[in-house]
């Protein structure tokens, strides 16, 4: 009757192989009340508790999104007797491996219409609650709605989940990077830029900077998937996107909140955008500005001291140019390293025709596996 969910729980034998009996190894039961969250009393939670609370999870989203005409009547149930959002069972439980602590805060910038919401975006913060159960997670939108999304159910399942107005002048005039002049300069060009073709890629690269500046933790595009717990001991701020060193990327950056670093990037960033900004151009920002930031400064200072830059297997294991190849079943060689690569960066502009997983690429198995809401694969 526990097949293939034994390790759920925990196991006791009473006996050894030769009949002898053996202790409980589980501490002294003694005033000790099942399932207390009282710090007073000694707790033993199950193991795989975050495991549990993904398949209840998955149990509530499977519910939730089914058509058969008698399911509303579990999701009335539920609401009407205060079961939603769902009280995890791994909340406050973090897991310590000897890689540190797990971080807590995460964020994503989302600027594009609900329309074009898809389950690649929500698969990308279902691997962040795998890997991070207990974590913040921030998406920073004037574009989504706060609630009527396929992103819900990560509030009614109990993940620590929200979507967030943000205004870039606020982000500008909090900035201790920008001076008073700078921002006024900038507001009176705003209604130019919201009219440019890339405005709202622009606006992402530049908006992150701020929102990190201001928050730390750490940052991610909404097409990064996370496939190893970023930890207290990553000493590292971003990765190099390719093998020869020539640009950095930020589709995933972790920062303290104002950051050195960081406060150069926007000072760059706002010269430009007052100065010789091109709308036409693609790479105003992102890792043109990051890398032209880096190399000016690495000049005049020893940058190990604000900022420590990885390799692209950290989390650009493929090159943008040919990530489609994680998707191609006949594509086997998988640069991916199982020891050091923590994310893989899916660049959702050059694999949009992606809309169905084959388990015999690369990624099938990645973003079938770390999830949430487990019951629908792709």
């Amino acid at each position: 009757r526990t097949k293939g969910i034994s390790e759920l729980f925990h196991v006791y034998h009473a006996e050894d192989e030769i009949g002898n009996a053996l202790p409980w190894p589980y501490g002294d039961l003694q005033g000790w009340r099942w399932g207390s969250n009282n710090s007073s009393h000694t707790s033993f939670p199950n193991p795989q508790v975050h495991r549990q609370d993904r398949y209840r999870a998955a149990f509530w989203h499977y519910i939730r999104t089914k058509t058969d005409d008698t399911m509303h009547y579990y999701e009335d149930t539920a609401n009407l007797f205060g079961m939603i959002p769902l009280k995890r069972l791994g909340a406050g439980l973090a897991s310590v491996s000897s890689s540190g602590r797990p971080l807590n805060l995460f964020h994503f910038i989302y600027t594009t219409p609900p329309a074009t919401l898809t389950w690649r975006v929500q698969r990308a913060i279902e691997a962040v609650f795998y890997h991070h159960p207990n974590a913040k997670v921030m998406l920073h939108s004037n574009s989504l709605p706060s609630k009527g999304t396929i992103l819900d159910f990560f509030t009614e399942t109990g993940y620590d989940f929200g979507i967030y107005k943000y205004s870039f002048t606020t982000l500008l005039e909090e900035s201790p990077s920008v001076s008073e002049i700078q921002r006024g300069k900038f507001v009176e060009k705003l209604p130019y830029l919201l009219k440019q073709k890339y405005w709202y890629s622009h606006e992402t690269d530049f908006a992150r900077m701020l929102l990190m500046e201001k928050y730390g933790g750490v940052y991610l595009d909404t097409d990064v998937h996370v496939v190893k717990p970023f930890t207290t001991s990553l000493k590292i701020s971003l990765a190099w996107q390719d093998s020869n060193y020539n640009e950095i990327n930020g589709a995933v950056m972790i920062f303290k909140k104002n950051s050195k670093f960081l406060n150069a990037c926007i000072r760059l960033g706002v010269k430009t955008l007052l100065g010789n900004y091109n709308p036409k151009y693609w790479q105003v920002y992102g890792p043109a500005l990051l890398t032209k930031t880096y190399k000016s400064l690495e000049k005049i200072i020893n940058m190990d001291e604000i900022v420590l830059i990885g390799d692209n297997n950290l989390f650009y294991p493929y090159h943008y140019l040919n990530v489609s190849d994680c998707f191609d079943p006949d594509k086997k060689d998988s640069p991916i390293d199982p020891e050091k690569t923590l994310a893989i960066h899916l660049h959702t502009k050059m694999t949009s025709d992606v809309t169905k997983l084959s388990q015999q690429s690369v990624c099938g198995p990645i973003l079938n596996e770390y999830c949430i809401f487990c019951d629908d694969t792709y």
